[in-house]
């Protein structure tokens, strides 16, 4: 959120810098990962509303919005799962494939963790908690920082 809102402080500069397609790119790569992360809780809710809210009492010719709720959910899920995918069967993991039917329960972390972090940026700007990288055995990162231990 942070680094989009920097690059966002000069909108010109940054699709001069980028050019067009890289401006176009970074927003849907940032601006818009971000915001799934906030609206998947938003979308599940409404899903589960729309689901328990189907009685035989319901109200002839009103639409059901549970579809819509339910296709998007599961196009981020389906989307989420094949780069997962591709990225284990680069790495060569693909029998680690097992952890992603795990996949909507990152989402529901992956959702918490995006709006812990609006929060912190709306009341506590200066904090920033980040994230150590390379710490996994399989990690090109780890493989370089532990070669000659």
């Amino acid at each position: 959120m942070q680094t989009w809102l920097v690059h966002m402080r000069h909108p010109v500069r940054l699709v001069r810098d980028l050019g067009f397609a890289g401006a176009l790119a970074f927003q849907l790569f940032l601006a818009c990962n971000v915001l799934a992360a906030l609206v998947h809780p938003i979308f599940m809710a409404g899903l589960c509303y729309s689901l328990l809210a189907l009685t035989p009492l319901r109200a002839a010719g009103t639409m059901d919005s549970a579809p819509v709720f339910a296709a998007t959910l599961l196009c981020g899920y389906i989307s989420t799962i094949a780069l997962d995918v591709i990225g284990l069967k680069r790495r060569r993991l693909l029998a680690h494939a097992w952890v992603l039917v795990l996949t909507p329960l990152y989402w529901f972390l992956l959702s918490f963790a995006a709006w812990r972090a609006l929060f912190q940026l709306l009341y506590a700007p200066q904090r920033w908690e980040k994230t150590e990288h390379g710490l996994a055995r399989t990690s090109r990162l780890f493989d370089a920082a532990h070669r000659f231990n």
